[in-house]
């Protein structure tokens, strides 16, 4: 849409690693792995279908600096890296669930924590209302970082 041409201009290495990696596999081999990815996916939504929202943290890892994945050539090396930081957001994404990343508090290097919601499928309703009830019993509108004077510059 945009007209830009995919490329290291205008996308990530990771993301032109992905893309590689598809387009050199044969169709039906991609068939299969999309087929079990569904099948990965429905396994998921099922697990979870007694529960309205499932808990999980928003990031495996404290919050990195701006650029910490920027220069990683290996496609290999910034899969990992990227698989090791947020482990739990991608399965939202392959099952389509909804989700919303939420602030836990601040921790003691004053970074803001955040927890993650996934709700059941079309269930958005269910964890926008969780998330205003959460606000409002934690006074999230209240709570402010500290601000470093580095990046406030």
């Amino acid at each position: 849409m945009s007209g830009l041409e995919p490329g290291p201009d205008t996308l990530e290495p990771i993301t032109l690693a992905f893309a590689e990696r598809a387009s050199q596999l044969p169709a039906p081999a991609l068939g299969g792995l999309i087929t079990a990815l569904q099948a990965y996916a429905r396994g998921v939504v099922a697990s979870s279908d007694g529960w309205d929202a499932v808990l999980s943290p928003t990031l495996a890892q404290r919050p990195l600096p701006v650029g910490a994945f920027d220069g990683i050539a290996d496609a290999d090396e910034a899969i990992a890296r990227c698989i090791a930081f947020t482990p739990f957001t991608p399965v939202a994404n392959i099952t389509g669930q909804p989700a919303i990343s939420l602030p836990a508090g601040i921790a003691e290097d004053g970074m803001p924590v955040a927890v993650m919601l996934t709700g059941r499928p079309l269930g958005e309703a269910t964890l926008l209302r969780l998330a205003a009830e959460l606000e409002e019993a934690e006074e999230w509108t209240k709570t402010r970082p500290p601000i470093n004077a580095e990046l406030a510059a």
